[in-house]
């Protein structure tokens, strides 16, 4: 078996040529912030690698060119009292159907 079908995170591994990781993060209340990681594929059609189709469909060219990955949705917050230097965490990624809390110490 390859190295992608043994890695426990196959979807992020190695053998997908380009990635394209996107990260969106809002502070919702106080210290609690919200966050979305996602990863595509990038694999852009041979039909769409001229500048003529980018200029004449750009969308269509993204669309066609990203596949998702993953996905990973996040709470995390600073613990009172640490002046920073740990944050609670929890996530979960549908893709992969867990999560998990963590306290990160800075």
């Amino acid at each position: 078996r390859g190295m992608a079908e043994r890695c426990m995170f196959a979807k992020a591994s190695t053998s997908h040529n380009h990635q394209l990781s996107v990260s969106l993060s809002q502070q919702v209340v106080g210290p609690l912030r919200a966050r979305v990681d996602t990863t595509y594929d990038l694999d852009v059609p041979r039909e769409d690698r001229r500048l003529s189709a980018l200029a004449k469909n750009p969308l269509g060219v993204a669309e066609r060119s990203l596949r998702p990955l993953e996905t990973v949705y996040g709470l995390d917050m600073t613990v009172p009292g640490s002046a920073g230097g740990a944050r609670f965490v929890v996530w979960f990624s549908p893709s992969r159907k867990e999560g998990m809390g963590e306290l990160r110490l800075f």
